[in-house]
């Protein structure tokens, strides 16, 4: 609630309060990075690639369908598909499972560049450990170019001092962005309209595709208030400027928002404040590591009798 106390709240609790928000009425999409992106046949899938209607969102039909392409040919993500192992059963998510029958490696490099999957609809979903997204291969409906974009934080602080300097404190690349496909569908969707991308998050769509010069839809990442979605970027990752190999990473800040919960150097740490322990003769805290090994809180200490009060029951000690 509202506070006369000046507060320092993280931004986990607003994100994670406005996912309650939206995670209800953002549809559910699918897209694929185009880095690594690896061709799969499918045994036993469609001899012609159908298209069928699925809803945008099991739990909220009012958000209508969407179009899937299932086909016999489609695109499986690099990391996805470099963690299979031939023989293992995989899910493909809104479909079945499927029995991985061949990986294609690059010798050098270890990249996938094929797989064969072989269809088998009679597997239990709820016993295969990697349930994964995929598009299908279609000459009618074919997938949207995209561009997902993630900003990161402006200062490496979470609160500056009197003695800090702006420049030290900025972060040094704050867009990053990864090419990717994503289903027909998107290319429908408005500017400023909310969506979740399967296994990825929530985008909001900054630019449509008729909007765009290239042809392709812009996504924004929505944080939701997950300790992934809020880690520090610059030290990782993709970025529209890759800065030069020689140029050294900057360190985390201290306080940084994306260190939370980790434990400060020893040479870093405040002595625990002398408090009321000490007034009352009872022993300090001893540290050890980044935890402290304290005694009872309460000693044999005398306590004032309570007083009866007119309106509430007069109580014993509960010491």
């Amino acid at each position: 609630g509202a506070s006369q106390k000046n507060m320092m709240l993280e931004w986990d609790k607003i994100w994670t309060l406005n996912k309650r928000v939206i995670d209800p009425v953002a549809p559910r999409h699918t897209a694929l990075l185009k880095k690594g992106l690896v061709p799969t046949a499918l045994v036993g899938g469609p001899a012609e690639p159908e298209v069928r209607s699925l809803p945008r969102h099991k739990k909220n039909p009012e958000l209508g369908d969407k179009q899937t392409v299932f086909s016999s040919l489609l695109f499986v993500d690099q990391a996805d598909a470099a963690s299979f192992e031939v023989g293992e059963e995989i899910t493909l998510m809104d479909w079945g499972n499927a029995i991985v029958d061949a990986v294609e490696k690059d010798a050098a490099t270890g990249v996938v560049s094929g797989l064969t999957l072989r269809l088998h609809l009679a597997g239990d979903v709820k016993a295969t450990k990697k349930k994964i997204t995929w598009l299908g291969q279609s000459p009618a409906v074919h997938p949207v170019e995209a561009e997902l974009v993630d900003f990161d934080y402006l200062i490496t602080k979470k609160k500056l001092e009197e003695e800090d300097s702006v420049e030290d404190v900025l972060t040094p690349t704050t867009r990053f962005s990864e090419p990717a496909i994503v289903d027909a569908n998107v290319a429908g969707l408005e500017k400023g309209a909310i969506v979740q991308l399967e296994r990825r998050g929530y985008y909001i769509v900054d630019q449509t595709a008729a909007e765009s010069e290239l042809g392709r839809v812009t996504l924004i990442l929505i944080p939701d208030g997950r300790a992934a979605s809020l880690a520090l970027k610059h030290q990782g990752g993709s970025q529209d400027s890759p800065a030069p190999s020689a140029a050294p990473k900057k360190a985390a800040a201290k306080g940084s928002p994306w260190d939370k919960g980790a434990a400060k150097p020893a040479a870093t740490r405040k002595a625990p404040a002398a408090g009321p322990d000490a007034a009352l003769g009872l022993p300090q805290p001893a540290e050890v590591s980044s935890m402290y090994v304290t005694a009872p809180v309460y000693g044999n200490i005398a306590l004032d009798e309570p007083s009866a009060v007119t309106t509430m029951y007069p109580t014993a000690k509960f010491y």
